[in-house]
């Protein structure tokens, strides 16, 4: 359909060829989304973050980065270097935990060096 479309103006496109490998790689993006979606779990999460301190930041911070670089600084890269350097300080936050009888139990990962 949409090469049909397409092919009823002819300057929007040159070579038919390009549209056939387009809906073909197009079909095959389909399908694997599909089978994504079939076979991988899927969750959702959903919390709320007190970000009145990291906006502050960025209106001072950035604008400044911004005269200077020419780039703007927006909340999620304050966000992530927020969780960059909390992670760096606090590494048990990615502790995993499983439920065992109804109780939750942390997982200790056990490090160990190879033989000298």
């Amino acid at each position: 359909m949409l090469a049909q479309r397409l092919f009823r103006y002819p300057g929007m496109i040159h070579q038919p060829k390009d549209v056939e490998m387009s809906m073909q790689m197009r079909q095959r993006i389909a399908e694997s989304v599909t089978v994504s979606r079939r076979t991988i779990p899927s969750f959702a999460l959903d919390r709320f973050v007190e970000t009145g301190a990291i906006d502050i930041a960025r209106q001072s911070i950035g604008r400044e980065v911004e005269q200077r670089t020419g780039l703007k600084l927006t909340l999620t890269d304050f966000l992530l270097q927020a969780m960059g350097d909390t992670l760096a300080t606090m590494p048990q936050i990615l502790d995993r935990w499983v439920e065992i009888d109804g109780r939750p139990v942390r997982i200790v990962w056990v490090v160990c060096a190879p033989p000298e």
